[in-house]
């Protein structure tokens, strides 16, 4: 099982930037939550890598490992950041710190125009409060509808499903791939009731057990049916038309 341990900073690039390697996403019961990247260690990583079955000999540990933490990552932005109660708190905490700057400015002025007591040990001036208190005001997010700012996280992403729907049925997928050498697919188990199976089930499956998430092998397969549904009606919609 994962533990919380502490990380230096590697740097992974994504489509959305650099992301510290240190921070990785997982959900719990209060939603998602940052861990960092060490949790994924030796022993974890070879649960996983002995759960898909295959041979693993040419496997590249270390990038392996990268691939699964930014995974991770990607899918704790959209479990956290893109939603819409995400946005909302952090609009009402910027307004809320851009009303008390100006307040404390006020009353900083007000102390000048009287005793001046706080002259001497105060830390910051009123200017630099009121600059701090503009420089919130300039964000325009803070006047966009917090569910436009969830759907525009949401397309940065490429993320148009659930959390747990985009990491089972593409992010999961494409570093199985990657690293196994052969499409993810859903096999059905017949000496085991019609039990789904298959390389990539059960790597998604360790890899999720790993992280604490709570996901039935009927969800990781929906998921994977569902992706690569939109995947071929995109390359339908977009293939030239035929004479």
């Amino acid at each position: 099982m994962l533990e919380k341990k502490c990380a230096g900073d590697r740097i992974i690039q994504t489509e959305l930037g650099p992301l510290p390697e240190s921070m990785c996403a997982v959900d719990g019961p209060a939603g998602g939550k940052y861990v960092p990247s060490d949790v994924l260690d030796d022993s974890t990583l070879d649960r996983i890598i002995d759960a898909v079955g295959l041979n693993a000999d040419q496997l590249d540990r270390h990038v392996l490992r990268l691939d699964i933490l930014n995974s991770c990552a990607r899918y704790g932005i959209r479990s956290d950041i893109a939603n819409s109660d995400f946005a909302k708190r952090q609009i009402n905490r910027l307004n809320s710190i851009c009303l008390h700057l100006k307040r404390l400015a006020e009353l900083y002025k007000d102390d000048d125009a009287d005793m001046g007591t706080t002259q001497s040990w105060r830390s910051v001036e009123p200017e630099q409060l009121l600059r701090e208190a503009e420089l919130i005001e300039s964000i325009k997010e803070r006047t966009e509808k917090p569910a436009a700012i969830a759907d525009r996280v949401k397309a940065q992403l490429g993320a148009s499903h659930s959390a747990l729907q985009w990491l089972t049925g593409e992010l999961l997928p494409a570093v199985f791939t990657k690293h196994f050498h052969r499409p993810a697919k859903i096999s059905r188990d017949p000496n085991a009731g019609g039990a789904l199976g298959g390389p990539y089930v059960r790597f998604a499956r360790q890899v999720l057990i790993e992280l604490g998430v709570k996901c039935s092998d009927e969800t990781i397969a929906v998921a994977l049916r569902r992706a690569k549904l939109q995947a071929n009606q995109a390359r339908l919609q977009f293939r030239p038309a035929t004479r």
